[in-house]
């Protein structure tokens, strides 16, 4: 037994050995690759050049594109405003080809492009804007792709709160969308189903049955693929907790990322990070800078904003070690010393900062005090209001029915052989007309008077093309009396109807053609209308709106 333990724990210290000397040398191949960085750029730089010789050297429009295309691939995860460039590039020509699916083609290259560097809501706007049933089905892989690349981006800034798993649920359905246009047997771009796959390793949960090195073996070192599925495979295992291998693919990501000179990586960024929890000051403060420079170089604001949190830690680190290692010449009475004033100055620091920090806190909590109180007076008021514009809509659509009832008795009496001049004027029904049309008005003129604001708020949630302009003279119009109703709290679209004397279903139309216009969700739109007049509620709903996209 005692024998059986000591070949056990030989041959895990074999292993561990094993584990690190691999580790080593694969961050050595990295700080060569890190070196050779220039080679790399200039072979890319070749391909750009030869790129650029052809596009000069072509007249044709189509071709054009096609180079342009080209173009956009090489700077897509290179220079960023290079990219973009190409990209207005084929837009023009698009446009004067007369082409949608060009153009189309062109707006998703954009997408890509505001999604990499980090412009997630000017991406969900423009992919928003694309009709999806009018796109053949390889630009509707295109299209699927853009949306998980998006949710993915997003998922990567929300990591660690509640939006985290929405993206992840959105992903799949982006997935299951793709494979059900793939079980068509359609034709599509070798590109698009290889983003597809790739996108569908990255989400794949279950990875107990794959071979790691074959699956990477089989992939093309010179492309990004090659890097993105070394990064999946790494984040597997940091969920496993083997941060050993986690480590090793993290190396191996980053190799591809330079070799392939991708300035927008994550592989090198997350290695850093890992690199400074295990103390490698020098090598973490390395990597940290070159991973700055390439986010500065592709203008990729996720990685600025993520580098910009550790960079303080790491250079903070990397200056207290440099300046230990000038301390350790000096006397061990001067660096106790030292150390001891530092820890003083310290502690009375942060006993000054928590004393400002409970003055602070107390400052908030009189501030929040007052205005809760002033929130609750704004309510009031707003309650008063809507009770007596209530009042007021009830007492007016009373009249108007006793005023018609008794235009109907008078009327019977006069068909019975009474008054015939009364008869002949109270036949026509011009009478309640007029009064309906009065009383509309003062209805419109009352509200109005209460929430003075409506139509322009109102108008906001629109898109610019689709909001209303009064007539001279008209205060609102059957859509937006509609939705003054909603305001006061009649949602019954019956009860509206009878208000307004149209049928249920012709008030239920209004109200589903006014809500496909609006900007901000459908379910959302009505609930923003009964908050009109509040200050800012607009702003708080639209914001809700951006950030849950």
């Amino acid at each position: 037994m005692r024998k059986t333990l000591l070949i056990l724990c030989f041959i895990f210290a074999c292993s561990s050995l094993f584990a690190t000397n691999e580790i080593d040398s694969l961050l050595q191949v990295l700080d060569r690759t890190i070196v050779n960085t220039p080679h790399f750029i200039a072979q890319k730089e070749t391909r750009i050049s030869q790129l650029k010789q052809m596009l000069q050297q072509t007249k044709s429009l189509e071709e054009k594109y096609q180079i342009n295309t080209k173009l956009f691939d090489e700077y897509k995860r290179y220079i960023g405003d290079s990219a973009l460039h190409y990209i207005d590039k084929n837009r023009t020509i698009a446009q004067i080809l007369g082409k949608t699916e060009l153009s189309t083609e062109t707006k998703l290259h954009q997408i890509f492009m505001m999604s990499a560097t980090g412009l997630y809501k000017e991406a969900a706007d423009s992919l928003e804007s694309i009709d999806l049933a009018e796109l053949p089905i390889t630009l509707r892989i295109d299209y699927y792709n853009r949306q998980i690349q998006l949710c993915s981006g997003l998922e990567e800034y929300s990591s660690g709160n509640v939006n985290s798993s929405y993206y992840k649920s959105k992903i799949q359905v982006y997935l299951d969308a793709i494979e059900t246009l793939l079980a068509q047997k359609k034709a599509i771009t070798p590109e698009a189903k290889a983003e597809y796959l790739r996108w569908k390793f990255l989400q794949k949960n279950d990875f107990s049955t794959i071979d790691f090195n074959k699956k990477l073996a089989s992939t093309d070192t010179t492309t990004n693929d090659y890097s993105m599925t070394a990064h999946a495979i790494a984040k597997y295992y940091l969920n496993e907790h083997n941060l050993k291998n986690y480590e090793k693919y993290l190396i191996l990501s980053a190799i591809g990322d330079i070799r392939t000179v991708t300035k927008e990586n994550k592989a090198l960024l997350d290695l850093t990070f890992l690199l400074f929890n295990q103390k490698e000051i020098n090598r973490a403060h390395r990597y940290i800078h070159y991973t700055l420079e390439d986010a500065n170089i592709y203008n990729a604001r996720l990685r600025n904003m993520q580098i910009a949190r550790i960079q303080p830690m790491i250079n903070k680190a990397y200056e207290i070690k440099s300046q230990k290692e000038k301390e350790w010449l000096y006397a061990s009475l001067a660096v106790i010393s030292i150390l001891c004033l530092v820890l003083v100055i310290s502690a009375l620091y942060i006993y000054k900062q928590v004393r400002m920090l409970s003055t602070a806190r107390n400052n908030l909590k009189e501030m929040n005090d007052k205005l809760n109180k002033l929130n609750q007076n704004l309510k009031d008021t707003n309650k008063i209001k809507e009770i007596y514009i209530g009042h007021f809509i009830n007492l007016c659509s009373a009249y108007i029915d006793k005023l018609e009832n008794y235009r109907k008795l008078v009327n019977r009496k006069i068909s019975s052989g009474q008054i015939e001049d009364l008869q002949k004027q109270t036949s026509s029904a011009g009478f309640i007309s007029s009064e309906l049309k009065e009383f509309y008005t003062n209805f419109d003129r009352a509200f109005l008077t209460l929430f003075p604001q409506f139509v322009s708020e109102f108008n906001t949630l629109l898109h610019e093309e689709d909001r209303f302009i009064l007539k001279q003279g008209e205060l609102l119009n059957t859509e937006l009396r509609i939705f003054a109703l909603i305001r006061l709290g009649i949602n019954d679209s019956r009860k509206i109807a009878d208000f307004l004397r149209y049928s249920p279903q012709t008030i239920y139309n209004y109200r589903t053609k006014v809500k496909n216009k609006a900007i901000v969700k459908r379910d959302d739109f009505e609930e923003i209308i009964k908050n009109i007049g509040l200050q800012t509620t607009n702003n708080i709903y639209l914001k809700k709106e951006q950030n849950s996209i």
